[in-house]
């Protein structure tokens, strides 16, 4: 009964610590806007380091360059050839998956930059053309309108269509080559506790 309640705990208790941390979040930006006159300003604790052998699958904050999460797989105590090799399999198919995603997030953000810049000038320009007014020039609203960045992201997926294709291919035959792997990490598992 308790392995069913196990992930439904962990679950709990972990969104029990994300509301805590927003809210101890919210009080440090509030005491930071309105310091009283003797208070010292507190700065963030750093992150808590992910644990080098974690009982249970780690799963931290998302990362900066590619948005996704780390992922520490569980490495048992006495842990098994099938699950070892499940394990690193695992963690190469993430590092794929992270590198990948942190190359292509890198590359949108540079095409982004450019378009905007492009555009952004080649309406001071008109502008420019037309008036010859600094301070209409002045006045030009600096951000591009919904359908602009549509134009910019229907270029940028055609452009890049055949990286997603490569992406989606290796992405199913990595995961579809782990099911064997896992099917064997889960009957070694079960026949350790069999043995206890």
């Amino acid at each position: 009964m308790l392995h069913k309640l196990r992930p439904w705990i962990f679950y709990s208790n972990y969104r029990l610590f994300c509301r805590c941390t927003r809210l101890s979040s919210v009080k440090m930006e509030q005491s930071k806007a309105n310091p009283s006159s003797g208070e010292a300003l507190e700065e963030d604790p750093p992150p808590m380091p992910p644990p080098s052998f974690p009982s249970h699958d780690w799963i931290g904050p998302a990362d900066k360059k590619s948005n996704l999460r780390l992922i520490i797989p569980a490495q048992p105590e006495q842990e098994t050839d099938s699950e070892r090799d499940y394990r690193v399999m695992r963690t190469a198919t993430y590092e794929w998956n992270h590198q990948f995603w942190s190359k292509q997030n890198e590359i949108f953000i540079k095409a982004k930059e450019q378009f905007v810049q492009e555009r952004l000038g080649n309406k001071q320009k008109e502008i420019e053309d037309s008036s010859g007014n600094e301070a209409v020039i002045s006045g030009v609203k600096q951000v591009l309108s919904a359908e602009e960045m549509a134009e910019f992201y229907q270029q940028f997926l055609k452009e890049n269509q055949h990286s997603f294709k490569d992406y989606n291919k290796q992405w199913y035959r990595k995961n579809f080559s782990l099911l064997w792997p896992a099917i064997k990490a889960n009957v070694s598992k079960l026949m350790k506790k069999n043995k206890r």
